[in-house]
């Protein structure tokens, strides 16, 4: 077995793949820095300063890097920036004030920050993991301390340990995103009260905002701060220098020169492919980078820069580019590789230089004996020229402008789609979108006294400028046309997937916003005024008219603090958004929602069909009561492109049904079908701003708008669409509202029960008083209060009566300071209560009784500070978690339960078609991630034999405290599954036999429970329980049944077993579909046993171990793994080897004994990635050789079976793998084609 397996050879291989060396190491297009030259200065915009770990400096000195970054920032001009890229103290942050290492601490912090006395531009620090050596207090202290010191303002971000992206717009053309990495991978449940004060509460939440935020700028130049690096070729990524392979224990002293190269070598392909959390490989490093990149891709080219590895590198993968600027004060090795153009294990830093035109270059410089600024080891340019402003001459000014301000137009020119395209993908609004209007031109200059361009905005489908007069007002012009890129997720924004989202948007009634004020002001809500106007090029737009200009528009006003006043908002004392309304609400209770008024705009949203309602989607009309000392506050809606929707067309109905995501999309009908996908958009904005509304205050404002809005309006309303448009869908769109407008109460009703099963009462960050009366069976009373000395109750902000027939659970947050839940009341049935009890020390009285088992009182905090006087109906579910004793307003709590259907397909030769059908059921839960239950079932049927399959697979996260619960269900028969060929490792293929002859037809009945125990990010242990009932078929002609099979007559009776085995997985590859770092292993042990004949039983034991090594181009897989079972098994329960499982070239299940041994060796080549409008894909080849045998006791063989070949492999978007591969073998050839490769 020696000659196939070398450990000596694959230890080389680690050792080649892994290595760096502190030499400047540079690409083959990269040229040496005195070879390239730079723009002149004068086209600076701005410089930004990078340099990180330079938290050391010697005794009574300063680290070299940093003396000669100071010559360069004494001579910097005010248009320019410094980074401090983290770990700006060493070993361990800023210990407290009294602690014996704080002057240490102050000196090597002060050391950088002095080097700042001079400089004339603005500093920034981000905090690394060494500054959270003293947990968030530690980096709080840090905080305050810099900014103390320097006074230049808020320098240090993200703030206050935040998750929370900080945006920091520099300048028109620049802005720099802050990111505190470590916040992402650091354990929060040692941190109870990370998140305190944050928007972000969860690290789904911090993507979303993160895309938000260079979303709104994608078209600058964006840079992204952070502190550890996405890509590495230090040892933070794997790479280690070959003193270290070989003498490991030099790490812990630097004259230990023990040699240990197998130690050494597999430590640091360990550290490469597992990694701790501060490395590169760690999953919750790749879990940010993943997010990260699939926002930078979707949005455009981003450069990111980061400290942590002690060296200087520089990266350009994904199109985008990575800056590694940590040698701050010192060093650590570095090499090539990765899509690296330049390395080198020296201390320095970066500088990175933004030009007037938009284009950007980085330098490298290290620190130097000679040269008192350091010496420049390298320069190049990250990005090219942004996009020039159109230049608009006199010439190029539309016609329009100067003619009769009248502008005849068609929103779609394109060639008219054909009856088949219509039935595929929809009728939808083609007809008007293809109709001329007569639309009037908005000459900007001359507009409203004239308006100026201030900057771009827009969602996810429209693109926006915004517009200010000169009284301050603003405005918005949004295009009619959707910007199907703003939607459609990297790659496929680049393939005609585009250009079938840009298709759809013809679902959207281009001038339904038109139709929305008359209605609006008739129903009692706030309202812009939108206006549909032709807006050509012209000198008014400036740098605008590159994306702007020669399209129709919508023109309205865009609500803000300026337009206090206007009767159309409210005539309010101040507007303001959605984000600012929740912040001062968990300010304290004087923030308070008008809840009638939010239902009256949501059933105003359902009577023109609406379905777009995010939080964006609203600002709020605040107006202040200063006889009660409270804010009230009202919403005013806005972008009303969505209404009167129209999403027809078999494609889009039958996505819709199998996609949650795209189930809002409908035709907008006198009915609503699912209340639950009309109003999914709004999930968020309902659960926070309706929770005080109960039955009668629905009841009485949609009686009120259908009272309110006549028929008289709606006719009005619709004719004030351009009149072509009003002639094709006027009359249809009018008979839809009135239908509407008369199924209102029934509407109403619907989204009421569905809000009001769940609901969130969520007190401030003061102290506040939650008060819960359980009336009776029927009614529960819950009252929120500010809590005052004394405990006694102050001012009451909340009150509602909850029905038990409606309300399922109550969810009360207590968020910040020291808060007092009591819950009273003896019931036979209630609704249950979760009291959530946030920060500080809280008080949990629990006086009440609910009949029955379940406790119906359930308590969520960390361990430290709480008082509890709790009883018999009180769960106590106590932790440090900051997740489960948090309010996360985004968390996938409120995502909604969801059915996947799917048709179920299958054929072998023997019973021939399988049709089937499956289904995919998710349900979500209270604190559960990335969903509460999954459950999976298919059926499918075989036509020939009349044979059946039934499979279920179930899924519960978190169902005993930290463990998963799974649940699998079998019920098979009769069909062909599996082969047999006999036991022992010589059995041979029976001349003239078919392939027929060694299948087996088995029914098979089974239960399958396990518990799952989440071990980290990538491990698991499971514990796992079976019990089934067997049948083998006697199927005449076959080997089964021939005098050569040995198998005992009982195997073909019914038989019955029961199991337990123990298993342990870890995973944790670079990437799922083409893997080139990183490993996998498998263990486990079972027991098995004949119920009906307790003495015959078997154990088994399996494992197996992946490796991975490799580049982009080229990697080194290999498998090594096995299987023993000790004991009395059936033959098929032995260890088998064969097909796609473990020995390619043969048939499955190709030998079976009682002890199974293979390796599985491949080499990939990716050769070419092909980019294409149909279908991108990445194309590769492969080789491949395994061997292995089986043993059995009473057989003596030396033979190992072998099996050599390879392929072709096809990944289409990088999504998936496609398989094509030819094996040989003893037994013949094998082509198969499979998805991904065999390991």
């Amino acid at each position: 077995m020696s000659k196939y397996l070398s450990p000596t050879l694959l230890a080389a291989m680690v050792i080649l793949s892994a290595c760096g060396d502190y030499r400047l190491h540079l690409s083959k297009n990269a040229t040496k820095p005195e070879s390239v030259q730079l723009p002149p200065e004068s086209e600076v915009a701005h410089t930004i300063y990078l340099i990180g770990d330079a938290g050391y400096s010697p005794e009574n000195g300063t680290a070299a890097p940093l003396a000669a970054l100071q010559h360069h920032l004494d001579k910097a001009p005010a248009n320019s920036s410094v980074i401090f890229l983290g770990d700006n103290i060493y070993p361990s942050g800023l210990p407290p004030r009294k602690a014996d290492d704080r002057a240490e601490a102050e000196h090597n912090l002060l050391t950088q920050l002095d080097i700042l006395k001079n400089y004339k531009g603005q500093p920034y620090f981000i905090p690394g993991n060494h500054d959270w050596r003293y947990n968030l207090k530690g980096v709080l202290r840090q905080e305050e301390f810099v900014e103390e010191y320097l006074n230049k303002g808020n320098v240090w971000l993200p703030n206050n340990g935040c998750g929370d992206p900080e945006v920091v717009e520099v300048n028109d053309q620049l802005v720099i995103v802050f990111i505190d990495t470590h916040w992402w991978v650091t354990n929060w449940e040692k941190e109870p009260e990370i998140n305190a004060g944050c928007e972000v509460k969860s690290r789904k939440n911090f993507l979303y905002l993160f895309e938000e935020a260079i979303k709104k700028h994608r078209d600058k130049n964006i840079v992204i701060a952070m502190h550890h690096p996405l890509y590495s070729n230090g040892p933070h990524g794997g790479r280690y220098t070959v003193k270290q392979h070989l003498f490991p224990l030099t790490d812990l002293s630097k004259n230990l020169y023990l040699p240990l190269p197998v130690v050494g070598s597999v430590f640091a392909f360990l550290r490469g492919t597992i990694g701790s959390r501060q490395d590169v490989a760690n999953p919750q490093t790749k879990a940010l980078k993943k997010g990260l990149l699939a926002s930078a891709q979707k949005n455009g080219s981003f450069t990111f820069v980061c400290g942590h590895e002690h060296n200087l590198q520089y990266f350009e993968n994904d199109n985008q580019a990575y800056i590694v600027s940590g040698a701050g004060a010192k060093t650590s090795p570095a090499s090539l590789g990765r899509g690296a153009q330049f390395a080198y294990g020296r201390q320095g830093f970066s500088i990175l230089k933004y030009y007037k035109d938009g284009s950007s270059w980085v330098q490298f410089w290290v620190s130097s004996d000679t040269q008192p600024e350091g010496e420049l080891v390298f320069q190049k340019q990250v990005k090219g020229p942004l996009p020039k402003p159109a230049d608009v001459t006199p010439a190029a000014i539309s016609p329009a402008l100067t003619e009769t301000g009248i502008h005849p137009i068609a929103i779609d020119t394109s060639p008219a789609k054909g009856a088949f395209h219509r039935f595929i993908w929809g009728e939808h609004y083609r007809n008007v979108y293809r109709t001329p209007i007569d639309a009037p031109v908005l000459n900007l200059d001359e507009a409203n006294g004239g308006l100026q361009p201030l900057k771009r905005g827009g969602g996810y489908q429209t693109n926006s400028l915004r517009l200010e007069d000169p009284e301050g007002k603003q405005y918005v012009i949004r295009a009619v046309v959707k910007d199907a890129t703003r939607i459609v997720p990297y790659p496929f924004n680049k393939t005609f997937a585009k250009d079938i989202f840009s298709d759809q948007f013809s679902a959207a009634h281009p001038f339904s916003a038109l139709a929305v004020p008359i209605m609006a002001q008739a129903a009692g809500i706030y309202y812009t005024n939108p206006q549909v106007y032709y807006v050509p090029k012209q000198p008014g737009l400036g740098q605008y008219n590159d994306g702007f200009g020669n399209e129709l528009y919508l023109f309205e006003e865009r609500p803000d603090k300026e337009w206090r006043g206007a009767a159309q908002f409210g005539s309010p004392d101040d507007i303001t958004d959605t984000p600012d309304v929740i912040k001062k609400r968990s300010k304290n209770a004087k923030h308070r929602i008008d809840a009638a008024f939010v239902v009256r705009n949501r059933l105003f949203d359902q009577l023109i069909g609406d379905w777009d309602r995010h939080d964006d989607q609203w600002r709020w009309a605040a107006f202040e009561d200063k006889e009660n000392n409270v804010t009230r506050y009202r919403p005013i809606p806005r972008d009303r492109d969505q209404a009167f929707h129209k999403y027809d067309g078999l494609i889009t109905g039958l996505l819709r049904n199998s996609l949650p995501f795209l189930r809002q999309l409908r035709v907008f009908d006198p009915k609503v079908k699912n209340i639950k996908w009309v109003t999914y958009n709004a999930r968020l904005f309902d659960q926070t701003f309706l929770t005080e509304a109960d039955w009668p205050v629905w009841e009485q404002e949609a009686r009120r708008l259908q009272a309110q809005v006549t028929d008289e309006v709606i006719e009005k309303s619709i004719a004030l669409m351009p009149a072509s448009a009003f002639q094709l869908t006027g009359a249809e769109l009018i008979g839809k509202v009135k239908g509407r407008r008369d199924n209102l109460l029934n509407i109403a009703r619907k989204q009421y029960q569905l809000l009001a099963r769940k609901v969130d009462i969520v007190g401030t960050d003061k102290k506040d008083y939650f008060e819960v009366i359980r009336l009776n069976d029927d009614s529960t009373l819950v009252s929120v209060y500010e809590l005052k000395k004394g405990k006694e109750k102050g001012v009451k902000y909340y009150e509602r009566v909850f029905l038990s027939a409606d309300t399922r659970e109550i969810r009360l947050y207590g968020l910040d300071d020291e808060d007092l839940f009591l819950i009273m009341g003896k019931v036979q049935k209630g609704i249950l209560v979760r009291a959530i009890g946030g920060l500080e020390e809280d008080l949990f009285i629990d006086e009440s009784a609910v009949a029955g088992p379940a406790r119906k009182t359930q308590i969520y905090d960390n361990r430290d500070k709480n008082k509890f006087e709790t009883g018999s109906e009180t769960r106590r579910l106590i932790s440090n978690d900051p997740v489960m004793n948090g309010y996360d307003r985004k968390a996938p709590d409120y995502e909604y339960d969801h059915l996947i259907p799917f048709p179920a397909f299958g054929f072998n030769p023997d019973d021939g078609g399988l049709l089937g059908v499956g289904f995919r059921y998710l349900h979500y839960g209270f604190k559960r991630s990335p969903y509460s239950a999954i459950h999976q079932a298919r059926l499918q049927y075989a036509f020939a034999t009349s044979g059946y399959s039934l499979a279920y697979k179930g899924e519960f996260v978190r169902a005993i405290r930290k463990t998963d619960f799974l649940l699998e269900g079998r019920l098979q028969g009769p069909l062909f599954t599996l082969n047999y060929f006999g036991l022992g490792n010589e059995t041979e293929l029976l001349p003239d036999t078919d392939l027929d002859y060694n299948r087996i037809r088995q029914e098979l009945y089974g239960i399958y429970p396990a518990l799952r125990r989440p071990l980290g990010h990538s491990a698991n242990l499971t514990w796992s329980f079976s019990a089934e009932a067997v049948d083998i078929q006697r199927t005449p002609g076959r080997f089964i049944t021939s005098g050569q099979s040995g198998v005992p007559d009982d195997v073909f009776t019914t038989n019955y077993y029961g199991g337990s085995a123990l298993t342990f997985n870890y995973a944790n590859v670079d990437q799922p579909n083409f893997p080139t770092l990183g490993f996998a292993f498998n263990a486990g042990a079972g027991l098995t046993t004949d119920i009906e004949r307790i003495s015959r039983r078997f154990s088994t034991f399996s494992g197996s171990l992946s490796v991975y090594l490799g580049s982009e181009k080229i990697v080194l897989a290999t498998r090594i793994g096995g299987k023993h079972v000790d004991g009395d098994f059936a033959f098929f329960q032995g260890a088998t080897l064969g097909g796609s499982d473990n020995l390619r070239g043969f048939r499955e299940e190709r030998f079976t004994g009682r002890t199974a041994f293979y390796h599985n060796t491949d080499l990939r080549i990716r050769l070419l990635n092909v980019d294409n409008y149909y279908l991108p894909f990445t194309l590769g080849i492969y080789g491949g050789y395994d061997y292995g045998r089986v043993w059995l006791e009473e057989q003596k063989s030396r033979r190992w079976h072998q099996g050599y070949g390879g392929g072709l492999w096809l990944s289409p978007f990088d999504a998936l793998v496609i398989n094509l591969s030819l094996f040989r073998s003893d037994d013949g050839n094998r082509f198969m084609v499979s998805g991904g490769f065999l390991f």
